[in-house]
């Protein structure tokens, strides 16, 4: 058994559904409204009416960060998934099922309740409102999304379903069990723990990378690290098909959590989602998707990657991004993020590549300029960005000559196998400020795993968890 949490918006039937649950699965209530009222003396509505919104929201987090250890069936507030550090809490070792319900059904269950209002639009309006801005949050801090419109009794029993049998179907078992028995795999070993994941008769987040070829990744040992270290319930692996069609029809059908998207299939999966971010459709590649209730969404998180260590540079040195030009070698689907996380910075940006005609498609995409790799020799630019394969895999290789390379530009490679390649070696030697690919999968990941979970893991203990 392990704790029970459910969240949803206001109407939803948390505190219906969680008594129901407390009886069937013999296991203590609390709904954290009640908690708050006994710390403070006083109602909810009273703390709203006397101290304001942002005052009842600073109680409900202390006492999420106080609830006792134990199993039990927990009862959250509607707006308690706001705060990061409250999902992180609430999720470790922990059930968190979503109760959705539509603004309409919300505002017929709530109409005449002592709750007090969150804005001064009409009721209809500000539900709408409100469920339409909290959505995101419910739907990543939650494993599981329940129809909360079903009637409590039919709600807890799916709920109490799900935790004592798991959550998939003998169809998606079985399709989960062929995949991992005709695919390919690391080592039978990794074969047997993906087997024997599927096997079992829990609940669970399954996650997965998928790509052709994929097995070198390192995201299936980061994240069993992040999920132990964090009390997430699930287990991550390898996908790898020669079509991505086969592998998101698989995590469709057997309501997996997420994959992590990898080449060739990028581009490809945009086509395969039911809505991608504007970030993933500027950029034209899915290299996240995640299962919300049952339809899976596609995001890019890897133009996250390239521009937090970018903005990090900058600011440690206390330096202007404004005014600043950068040049991206190469024109495939990282140049195309590399490109897009330059421009949203405030660079001036060229893209340059071999194939001009290749660079030049690139370059219109986002109205910047572009050139033959030959250029990189009588251009001076205050970052260089390598988004090309080589050096990749100790290759000794470099797409960037060292005589371009002068004191104080940033060269950021976005190989990250070797994290010193050839070229960070030459920049540092050159004077340079290096910034290696291995920062461009850390940040990426930790806003990967926030889209999955709702939580950003700490960003050592992934660089810790790649060694």
């Amino acid at each position: 058994m392990t704790r029970i949490v459910l969240t949803g918006f206001r109407g939803s039937g948390k505190t219906t559904v969680g008594k129901l649950l407390s009886l069937k699965l013999n296991l203590p209530f609390i709904d954290t409204d009640t908690l708050i009222e006994e710390e403070r003396g006083m109602s909810v509505s009273d703390i709203f009416e006397e101290f304001g919104e942002e005052d009842f929201r600073l109680t409900e987090s202390s006492v999420i960060s106080e609830l006792p250890p134990g199993d039990c069936i927990l009862s959250t507030g509607g707006g308690v998934i706001l705060d990061h550090e409250n999902v992180r809490v609430l999720r470790e070792n922990s059930l968190v099922f979503f109760l959705n319900i539509t603004p309409e059904e919300s505002v017929r269950r709530i109409t005449g309740s002592e709750r007090p209002p969150l804005t001064s639009l009409p009721l209809d309006h500000e539900v709408a409102v409100i469920m339409k801005d909290r959505m995101p949050a419910y739907l990543r801090s939650s494993d599981f999304c329940i129809d909360g419109e079903r009637g409590p009794e039919k709600v807890s029993d799916e709920i109490a379903g799900i935790v004592e049998s798991g959550d998939l179907t003998t169809q998606g078992r079985e399709l989960l069990q062929k995949f991992f028995k005709n695919s390919m795999m690391p080592s039978e070993a990794e074969r047997i723990l993906a087997l024997d994941a599927v096997g079992e008769r829990k609940a669970f987040n399954l996650c997965a990378i998928s790509g052709n070829p994929c097995m070198h990744s390192k995201s299936p040992a980061i994240y069993r690290k992040i999920f132990e270290n964090y009390g997430i319930s699930g287990f991550y692996t390898y996908m790898e098909a020669a079509d991505f069609g086969e592998i998101i029809r698989t995590a469709e059908i057997s309501g997996m959590r997420g994959l992590s998207i990898t080449i060739p299939f990028k581009e490809d999966a945009v086509d395969f989602m039911s809505e991608i971010s504007p970030d993933a459709a500027a950029i034209g590649a899915v290299n996240t998707a995640v299962n919300f209730c049952g339809r899976f969404y596609g995001f890019n998180t890897d133009w996250i990657g390239i521009a937090e260590p970018l903005k990090s540079s900058f600011k440690n040195a206390g330096e202007s991004i404004k005014g600043k030009s950068a040049v991206v070698v190469g024109a495939g689907g990282a140049a195309r993020a590399a490109v897009y996380a330059l421009i949203v910075l405030g660079f001036d940006v060229t893209v340059l590549n071999r194939n001009e005609k290749k660079a030049a498609e690139l370059a219109e995409s986002f109205e910047c300029r572009s050139g033959g790799l030959n250029e990189i020799h009588s251009c001076v630019f205050d970052v260089i960005i390598n988004a090309t394969p080589v050096g990749m895999n100790r290759s000794g290789g470099s797409v960037v000559p060292e005589s371009v390379l002068r004191e104080g530009m940033r060269v950021f490679d976005l190989v990250y196998t070797p994290a010193d390649t050839k070229l960070l070696k030459m920049a540092e030697k050159k004077g340079c400020i290096p910034i290696s690919g291995t920062e461009m999968f850390v940040h990426q990941a930790v806003e990967q795993f926030f889209l999955m979970f709702g939580f950003r893991p700490e960003e050592e203990f992934i660089r810790e968890a790649m060694l």
